[in-house]
């Protein structure tokens, strides 16, 4: 049965020597044709000044990533396995028209001597102080430039005030089209191809990033636009209309999602993972609801600031 095995490749695996170069090269090879993306240049870029080297979220230069994959090893593919790898850390979400008793007796019989292997606690992090800064990143032959302003988000998914706070970043720059970011920035002043923010959340803390396209001279004037609307944003916040949209753009798509078997099973599994429990998707509707202006606004206001940039460039500039 392919249940069994995949059942015995989880438990089991031997990262046969020729895979294990397969996938190197195919990994070294993605690396390569990233390293010649402004947009992937201009964001690993900003993560170095923002996050030092021992964080999560730092990301290396492509040259030294592209070192560690060449000296990767089977034995170091198998050491990480035994220390990461078990029942401990085994999230399993099943949808669909099953029966519940028959799945647990299945997953006894499979996985019932399993080793346990590490907890799924997950150490904090310190949050790193701003870094405003400009930097450019120059590629030859670009036809236009990606710009990304970031700071330090202070944001993890677990915060009681994450839907409050991402529910302002919706309205401020979620979307190019709708948002206050992208009508004025993209629309009125057509200083950008396209413009989106958003926070990087998950049990650590990321970064609030801001990222647009541009034509490399309207790049100064585009950043200005931007953190002026930012500013403007972080002062006044939401429009009542924008809460009352928002609201209930988020608790409309989170209802067409629960019409499918697998949007229901990546929202059980993310439930499950950040430990809000199985009843969270009931709960979820009326918690976004019951989110007010003031508490939306004071949740963004608290954690950027338009003076916190750090902005970096990367284009032939």
């Amino acid at each position: 049965m392919l249940l069994d095995a995949l059942v015995e490749l989880l438990r089991s695996p031997v990262f046969p020597e020729d895979e294990l170069e397969k996938e190197k090269k195919r990994l070294i090879g993605a690396i390569r044709q990233q390293q010649d993306q402004t947009s992937v240049r201009a964001y690993e870029a900003a993560s170095r000044r923002i996050f030092p080297p021992d964080h999560p979220h730092h990301r290396v230069r492509g040259e030294d990533r592209i070192a560690r994959v060449e000296a990767l090893r089977r034995e170091d593919l198998r050491a990480h396995y035994d220390a990461r790898y078990g029942a401990g850390t085994l999230v399993l979400v099943v949808v669909g028209d099953v029966s519940g008793a028959g799945i647990l007796d299945g997953l006894e019989r499979r996985l019932g001597d399993w080793k346990r292997g590490p907890g799924p606690e997950i150490p904090p992090v310190p949050a790193p102080v701003a870094a405003p800064g400009d930097e450019k990143v120059s590629i030859p032959d670009k036809a236009s430039a990606d710009v990304v302003m970031a700071q330090p988000g202070g944001l993890a998914r677990r915060d009681p005030d994450f839907l409050a706070c991402t529910l302002s970043n919706a309205a401020l720059g979620q979307s190019s089209l709708t948002s206050r970011l992208g009508v004025r920035v993209r629309d009125v002043e057509g200083l950008t191809y396209g413009i989106h923010s958003s926070f990087s959340a998950s049990h650590i803390a990321g970064a609030f990033t801001v990222s647009l396209s541009v034509k490399p001279d309207s790049r100064e004037a585009a950043i200005a636009a931007t953190r002026e609307e930012v500013a403007r944003f972080v002062a006044t916040g939401m429009t009542p209309r924008e809460m009352a949209e928002e609201k209930s753009s988020r608790i409309g798509r989170f209802k067409v999602d629960m019409a499918a078997n697998s949007g229901i099973a990546q929202a059980l599994d993310a439930a499950l993972y950040y430990g809000f429990g199985v009843d969270y998707l009931d709960r979820y509707p009326a918690l976004v609801e019951r989110i007010t202006k003031d508490e939306a606004d004071a949740a963004f206001a608290r954690r950027i600031s338009p003076d916190a940039f750090t902005t970096v460039s990367a284009g032939t500039l």
